[in-house]
């Protein structure tokens, strides 16, 4: 049995041979480290991306079946970027003008995410002459997608990323900026909001128009944190719902069951909403402080199938915290549609020999 069957088959309450052992890869460092401790050799270190042929030599290597980010992906971001630069060294660190063209910090000898201390699109004036044409539909934009169709491994689950409806313009004006707008502008940001999705609309409605087949559609969002929602859950349907259903919409015609969506933290304020917009996949599941899992998921939006959920921190212990681990994934497993997989990409500290340990013992779940 294939991994795409395997896919299906859990989603749709089919037998299967057994659990697939997923990831959803690796931040750089950790494969750094890695090479430096002779698991693997710096040149894979390096070369290794999600789902790109290097991935998949280290997929072998470690026993897992494929990475969940295995999608095609027209450019629904702006178009064309900001051009990354170095703006000013400072003695906290080095500040960089990102390509969404906001200004990050990035602290010395830190790593992950850099800090957020300055942004361009505050009003209607740096909104239409920054952001309004990078954001419009262009054929440009799915120049791509035929190639990345056609090098994707058919044998594993195969998905089309979708964009975001409101996570990307909150990364662009960051989530001060987002606050501030939604009170001294609300008709500006639904304008924004709608300009967004027309353009991400128009790039999914054109790939599915070429006839590629595809397992699912993707979206990303991270619009919560370990509280809850980022922000009111009745302003952001009156935003994005519409949006979200017009594109499952649009999925269902072309035959496409699935739709996921990935929001970190504890989204639950959100869940029903998405699944009656007609989401039926959350990934990632982040276990984190608030404990969350698929059958507290379920509690409010029953009909939501999972893929994630595993809590990626026993990586960094020992084996019996990952025999821990799989104990308390088993009963979940056997709610049905769902799918475990570390809850985010691994990070330093986790351990190349307790990796293969999880895959090897992930596949025997449901024995």
């Amino acid at each position: 049995m294939d991994n795409r069957t395997r896919f299906t088959n859990i989603l749709e309450g089919k037998p299967i041979d057994r659990m697939p052992a997923v990831h959803f890869g690796y931040w750089r460092e950790l494969l750094i480290d890695w090479a430096n401790e002779g698991h693997i050799s710096h040149a894979l270190a390096r070369s290794v991306y999600a789902c790109n042929h290097f991935d998949r030599i280290l997929d072998k290597i470690l026993g897992w079946d494929f990475c969940y980010n295995v999608r095609c992906s027209p450019i629904s971001c702006i178009f064309p970027t900001f051009l990354k630069k170095k703006i000013e060294v400072t003695p906290e660190g080095t500040l960089v003008r990102s390509y969404l063209g906001v200004t990050e910090l990035h602290k010395k000898g830190t790593n992950g995410i850099p800090a957020e201390v300055g942004y361009l699109l505050k009003d209607r004036e740096s909104y239409e002459k920054y952001y309004k044409n990078k954001i419009k539909y262009k054929k440009i934009r799915n120049v791509g997608d035929r190639l990345l169709y056609t090098l994707a491994n058919k044998t594993n689950p195969l998905g089309l990323f979708a964009g975001s409806s409101l996570g990307t313009i909150r990364s662009m004006c960051t989530l001060i900026g987002l606050s501030y707008l939604m009170y001294d502008d609300p008709d500006l940001l639904k304008e924004i909001v709608d300009d967004w999705n027309d353009m991400q609309y128009e790039c999914l409605k054109t790939n599915l128009e070429k006839g590629f087949k595809y397992d699912f559609i993707h979206f990303w969002e991270d619009m919560c944190f370990n509280k809850g929602p980022l922000i009111s859950p009745d302003i952001y349907y009156d935003l994005c719902f519409k949006h979200y259903k017009k594109m499952a919409d649009l999925a269902h015609q072309y035959g496409i069951k699935y739709i996921s969506l990935d929001c970190d933290g504890d989204f639950r304020l959100l869940a029903k909403m998405w699944e009656e917009a007609g989401i039926n996949i959350m990934f990632p599941i982040e276990y984190g402080t608030w404990e969350l899992d698929i059958k507290k998921v379920r509690e409010v939006a029953p009909t939501l199938y999972g893929v994630g959920g595993m809590n990626k921190n026993v990586l960094s212990k020992d084996k019996a915290a990952v025999d821990e681990e799989i104990e308390r994934l088993k009963p979940l497993v056997k709610l049905g549609g769902y799918i475990p997989c570390p809850d985010h990409l691994l990070p330093q500290g986790t351990k190349f020999e307790l990796v293969k340990y999880y895959t090897s013992q992930v596949k025997k779940i449901l024995d």
